[in-house]
């Protein structure tokens, strides 16, 4: 299954130890520094933030049959680790898909196959939704773990978006996407530090893009909100073996389970035109 939607930052990783060995230090990198800097806004943005919605669109391009799906729906997030996502595609309105976590269990809905996969989330980090690479983009992790996690470049910043090119560390990572990139609201200040586009390339080279086209923080959201619904009595309803065991030392994230992804980013937005692709 795709892996799917939430936050990103970082960069510098095993510089330190390298440099401590050579008695001259190399010059620093104002790109690496101005990075840390947004990092550390974007850590503080989301910590200050207790709940998320926003309507988004992912959109998906296969290379190998030609073909785009664009889906369109609503994300709900509320610390510590509930999440839902609602899309519904394009011109077919009996294609949907819905995922529920609930702290425990990620619940995925798939009408097209009447089917309800339950996976357990992972145990032990206190947050299922941090593991998932695409959700800890959209919804945020520590700017330490992202450094550690991912290999950040800050591509561009002007006054309206912060581009943020991704390379994935860990053999999880890399099987789900070569290569990402996140752009950041700069502007207006009540969105900034937040995610507007969220764009991966696969190792078979699809795309997928995910577009935050309103973002609203610590809005009143309901713990209902995040109980899975029960599967209607046609549909099939499996347990997923949703985790890995955790036997190696440092094996990196486990492999996410929700979708990823939408569109292009050299697809502009409205009024503001984004960068060239990665």
């Amino acid at each position: 299954m795709r892996c799917a939607v939430w936050c990103v930052t970082g960069m510098l990783i095993l510089t330190g130890s390298v440099f401590a060995q050579n008695p001259v230090a190399p010059p620093a990198d104002p790109m690496a520094s101005r990075l840390d800097v947004l990092l550390k806004a974007w850590e503080d943005r989301m910590k200050n933030t207790s709940t998320l919605y926003t309507e988004c669109t992912r959109t998906e391009i296969n290379k190998t049959f030609n073909t785009t799906e664009v889906f369109t729906g609503q994300a709900r997030y509320m610390k510590p680790n509930l999440a839902r996502l609602d899309l519904l595609k394009k011109d077919d309105p009996n294609n949907y898909e819905k995922y529920v976590c609930t702290g425990t269990y990620l619940y995925e809905y798939r009408p097209k196959n009447k089917l309800v996969r339950i996976h357990d989330m992972p145990k032990g980090n206190g947050n299922a939704v941090a593991d998932n690479a695409s959700m800890s983009f959209i919804f945020g992790m520590k700017a330490d773990e992202a450094k550690q996690r991912f290999q950040l470049t800050l591509r561009k910043e002007d006054n309206f978006w912060i581009y943020v090119d991704i390379l994935p560390k860990y053999p999880a990572d890399k099987q789900e996407f070569t290569k990402a990139q996140m752009v950041f609201y700069a502007s207006p200040a009540s969105n900034a530090m937040l995610p507007r586009r969220l764009w991966f390339e696969h190792p078979n080279g699809d795309e997928i893009m995910w577009e935050f086209n309103t973002i609203q923080t610590n809005v009143q959201l309901e713990r209902n909100d995040f109980v899975a619904p029960s599967a209607p009595k046609d549909w099939q309803v499996v347990r997923a073996n949703a985790q890995a065991p955790q036997a190696q030392p440092n094996p990196g994230p486990g492999r996410s389970v929700m979708p990823m992804g939408d569109a292009r980013p050299e697809n502009g937005i409205p009024n503001r035109p984004l960068g060239p692709k990665p």
